[in-house]
């Protein structure tokens, strides 16, 4: 075993029991063996080292080995000393270094000392000058590229700049183009109170194209913002994240501005629609009114008024024969006005009746098939007047009361269609109407009013109030059939809410696939037409007479 290994403390430490004289003989023992332990231990270390060190001698050695054999490389006239040409030869053989004059002339100053040339003992310093050297050179190339990475790093910064002062032009035209958007469409509530539907929509259109060439700018404005950091130089990236972020954050807005300006656009478009449903509400209410007259001046029934307008007598009417009846039809005389303090009167029109323009925009709506004319089962259902029982009252079979038998009884709520008159019964002198009970189809006369002044019949049959949720659909059959493709680009499809009023246009009837109760009608907050179930096959009410 080795020396190190054996050591007093690793001995056992349980031992029989000996005499004194055995004790003084094992203790001297174990001192020659820790001497001896203490001396193994020494002869290990100086081993070692002495091995380190021929180690380190023999690797010496060798470099100087490998140094001769460089310098006997180089040393091509073997005279023991390497020239100027030698040691330039050497730099550039060993390093691809290529030693400049001065650097060379100071070298041979410093490590030589004459011209002679470098010699064997010196090539260590020679190794060590050339290498400074050789860093001093990467130091001054270091530099040069430094300073051309700056002034390269400059004009790209300049270039950048400018680029940076167009982005921001693009910018600027960009939300210059936003905010006019914006401007546009804040202003339109104020001119839609004062424009016509027509007026509307022109303005709505233009407010669109402006909010169009809003999107496009800014787009354009994003995508050059973003294309900025493309292809930069990383040490320019710091310094132009500052400015990409200010103008980012501007165009980052631009999207809200629009839509704010989108949505009053669309505003403005859906009032035209509702405005326009009015006016055309308004030239109808006109042009019935005329109707009416001429249909009571003629003492005309509705069959009778149709052959008056359709001179053709084809079943359609044209848009020349709708004009020319409105020029030439019976027309309500020109109320007069008493002004206070003067008992003259001057005459006035209580109700402009409806233009030319005005006229040609009824006939297209009436005009459902887009043919150029209004078919009969429309122009009947355009004129039809409905009146709601105010007041219970009796269903007689003549316009006389006189001789007149009593039909039916008239319950408050039912609705009846106005066939002919109102005429004046002669004898009690109360205005009379030719009547169908819209209930149960049964015909007669009745009384607007009695001779006391009570009301029993008034207008307003017509307008339902929506009392559960339903849909309004396109066709009054459920699958959608029975209505021209034509047809049903004037028809709308939505939801219909609780309390929405709409004006009936036919009057409901029974869907016999379904047993629903079918209506067409009109809704009164937007004008969107089309078929809606009034009441349901197991009796719900969906829309009753408002």
């Amino acid at each position: 075993a080795k020396g190190v290994d054996m050591r007093v403390s690793d001995m056992p430490q349980a031992t029989p029991p000996v005499d004194g004289e055995e004790r003084f003989k094992l203790s001297a023992l174990l001192g020659r063996i820790n001497e001896c332990t203490k001396a193994v231990d020494k002869t290990l270390t100086d081993a070692k080292l002495a091995k380190e060190k021929s180690l380190k001698k023999d690797e010496a050695q060798k470099k100087v080995q490998a140094l001769d054999v460089i310098f006997k490389r180089y040393d091509g006239d073997t005279d023991g000393f390497l020239s100027r040409k030698e040691v330039e030869k050497y730099a550039k053989g060993e390093y691809k270094f290529d030693l400049p004059k001065a650097v060379v002339d100071e070298l041979f100053k410093v490590v030589v000392g004459s011209d002679k040339g470098v010699k064997k003992a010196d090539f260590q310093r020679l190794k060590i000058a050339v290498g400074i050297a050789r860093e001093q050179a990467k130091d001054e190339k270091r530099k040069a590229d430094r300073i051309e990475k700056e002034k390269r790093l400059a004009k790209l910064k300049e270039d950048l700049t400018e680029k940076i002062a167009e982005v921001g032009k693009e910018v600027d035209t960009a939300e210059g183009k936003v905010a006019k958007a914006e401007e546009d469409c804040q202003g339109l509530a104020t001119k839609a109170k004062e424009a016509s539907a027509e007026e509307m929509v022109e303005l709505a259109n233009g407010a669109d194209e402006l909010i169009k060439e809003a999107k496009e700018a800014s787009a354009e404005a994003k995508k050059v913002v973003t294309a900025l950091s493309e292809g930069i130089e990383a040490e320019l990236k710091v310094w132009l994240i500052g400015e990409q972020k200010h103008m980012e954050f501007r165009t980052g807005r631009f999207d809200m501005r629009i839509a704010k300006a989108n949505l009053l656009a669309s505003k403005c478009r859906e009032d035209a629609k509702k405005k326009a449903a009015e006016e055309l509400g308004a030239i109808e209410k006109k042009a019935k009114k005329m109707l009416k007259y001429h249909q009571k001046a003629k003492s005309l029934k509705n069959e009778d008024l149709f052959a008056a307008v359709d001179t053709d007598k084809i079943d359609r009417v044209s848009e020349k024969e709708f004009l020319a009846f409105f020029a030439s039809c019976e027309k309500e005389p020109k109320a007069e006005k008493k002004e206070d303090g003067d008992d003259k009167k001057d005459p006035t029109e209580d109700e402009e009746a409806p233009t030319d323009g005005e006229l040609k925009r009824l006939f297209v709506k009436l005009d459902e098939e887009e043919e150029g004319s209004i078919l009969k089962e429309t122009f009947m259902n355009f004129i039809r007047t409905y009146m709601k029982v105010a007041k219970e009252t009796v269903l007689t079979s003549e316009s006389g009361i006189k001789d007149s038998k009593t039909l039916r009884r008239l319950e408050v709520g039912e609705a009846v269609e106005v066939l002919e008159g109102p005429v004046e019964e002669e004898e009690v002198k109360v205005m009379r109407i030719n009547a169908k009970a819209m209930k149960d189809g049964m015909e007669g006369w009745v009384s607007l009013s009695g001779n006391t002044g009570a009301i029993f019949l008034e207008e307003g049959a017509h307008v339902f109030k929506v009392k559960a949720e339903t849909i309004l659909t396109e066709a009054f059959l459920l699958d959608g059939s029975g209505v021209s493709d034509v047809a049903k680009k004037k028809l709308s499809t939505r939801k219909l809410k609780v309390g929405e009023l709409v004006e009936c246009l036919v009057w409901p009837n029974k869907e016999e696939s379904s047993g629903l109760m079918r209506m067409k009608c009109r809704c009164r907050s937007d004008g969107a037409t089309g078929w809606v179930t009034t009441v349901g096959n197991q009796g719900t009410v969906y829309l009753e007479v408002a």
